[in-house]
Protein backbone atom coordinates (compact mmCIF):
# COMPACT_ATOMS: atom_id res chain seq x y z
CA UNK A 1 0.00 0.00 0.00
CA UNK A 2 1.45 3.73 -0.73
CA UNK A 3 1.64 6.00 1.45
CA UNK A 4 -0.95 8.02 -0.38
CA UNK A 5 -3.42 5.29 -0.29
CA UNK A 6 -2.88 5.19 3.26
CA UNK A 7 -3.38 8.42 3.77
CA UNK A 8 -6.81 8.23 2.08
CA UNK A 9 -8.38 5.59 3.96
CA UNK A 10 -7.62 7.57 7.53
CA UNK A 11 -9.59 10.05 6.39
CA UNK A 12 -13.00 10.44 7.10
CA UNK A 13 -16.13 12.03 4.95
CA UNK A 14 -16.12 14.82 7.27
CA UNK A 15 -12.38 15.25 6.06
CA UNK A 16 -13.18 15.14 2.91
CA UNK A 17 -15.60 17.49 3.20
CA UNK A 18 -13.71 20.17 5.39
CA UNK A 19 -11.00 19.82 2.76
CA UNK A 20 -13.55 20.52 0.23
CA UNK A 21 -14.65 23.59 1.53
CA UNK A 22 -11.61 24.92 2.26
CA UNK A 23 -10.48 25.36 -1.17
CA UNK A 24 -13.94 27.02 -2.04
CA UNK A 25 -13.40 29.29 0.44
CA UNK A 26 -9.65 30.06 -0.34
CA UNK A 27 -11.28 30.19 -4.26
CA UNK A 28 -13.75 32.53 -2.87
CA UNK A 29 -11.11 34.80 -1.01
CA UNK A 30 -8.54 35.35 -3.54
CA UNK A 31 -11.25 36.24 -6.10
CA UNK A 32 -12.18 38.75 -3.87
CA UNK A 33 -9.22 40.42 -3.24
CA UNK A 34 -8.35 39.89 -6.52
CA UNK A 35 -11.04 42.37 -7.83
CA UNK A 36 -8.97 44.89 -6.17
CA UNK A 37 -5.48 43.75 -5.55
CA UNK A 38 -3.35 43.04 -8.42
CA UNK A 39 0.03 41.42 -9.07
CA UNK A 40 -0.16 39.70 -4.87
CA UNK A 41 -1.10 36.15 -5.23
CA UNK A 42 2.11 35.28 -3.38
CA UNK A 43 0.82 37.62 -0.48
CA UNK A 44 -2.46 36.45 -0.77
CA UNK A 45 -1.45 32.85 -0.72
CA UNK A 46 0.46 33.37 2.19
CA UNK A 47 -1.93 35.72 3.92
CA UNK A 48 -4.63 32.94 3.51
CA UNK A 49 -2.46 30.22 4.94
CA UNK A 50 -1.68 32.27 8.26
CA UNK A 51 -6.16 32.79 8.52
CA UNK A 52 -6.88 29.14 7.97
CA UNK A 53 -3.99 27.94 10.21
CA UNK A 54 -5.33 30.86 13.25
CA UNK A 55 -2.05 32.21 12.78
CA UNK A 56 -0.87 35.72 12.55
CA UNK A 57 0.91 37.42 9.67
CA UNK A 58 3.34 40.56 9.37
CA UNK A 59 3.25 42.36 5.99
CA UNK A 60 6.23 44.25 5.20
CA UNK A 61 7.64 46.07 2.64
CA UNK A 62 8.00 49.34 1.20
CA UNK A 63 5.09 52.27 0.70
CA UNK A 64 3.02 51.81 -2.03
CA UNK A 65 2.57 47.63 -2.28
CA UNK A 66 -0.90 47.61 -1.26
CA UNK A 67 -0.80 46.57 2.35
CA UNK A 68 -3.29 48.66 4.03
CA UNK A 69 -5.32 47.76 0.81
CA UNK A 70 -4.93 44.42 1.19
CA UNK A 71 -5.82 44.24 4.64
CA UNK A 72 -8.83 46.44 4.15
CA UNK A 73 -10.05 44.42 1.54
CA UNK A 74 -9.30 41.14 3.51
CA UNK A 75 -11.47 42.71 6.89
CA UNK A 76 -14.07 43.73 4.24
CA UNK A 77 -14.40 40.17 2.56
CA UNK A 78 -14.50 38.23 5.91
CA UNK A 79 -17.19 41.06 7.20
CA UNK A 80 -14.48 42.32 9.94
CA UNK A 81 -14.11 45.94 11.33
CA UNK A 82 -10.63 47.76 9.66
CA UNK A 83 -9.26 50.63 12.10
CA UNK A 84 -6.36 51.30 9.85
CA UNK A 85 -2.83 50.97 10.98
CA UNK A 86 -2.12 51.86 14.93
CA UNK A 87 0.90 54.39 16.02
CA UNK A 88 3.14 52.17 16.09
CA UNK A 89 2.15 50.53 12.40
CA UNK A 90 0.58 47.92 12.87
CA UNK A 91 -3.14 46.77 11.87
CA UNK A 92 -5.20 45.03 14.32
CA UNK A 93 -8.82 43.66 13.46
Amino acid sequence: MSTTQAIQTQLTDDDVQSVSRLKTDYQSLKTELAKVIVGQDHVVEQLAICLFAKGHALLTGVPGLAKTLLIRCLSETLSLDFRGPDADGYHRY
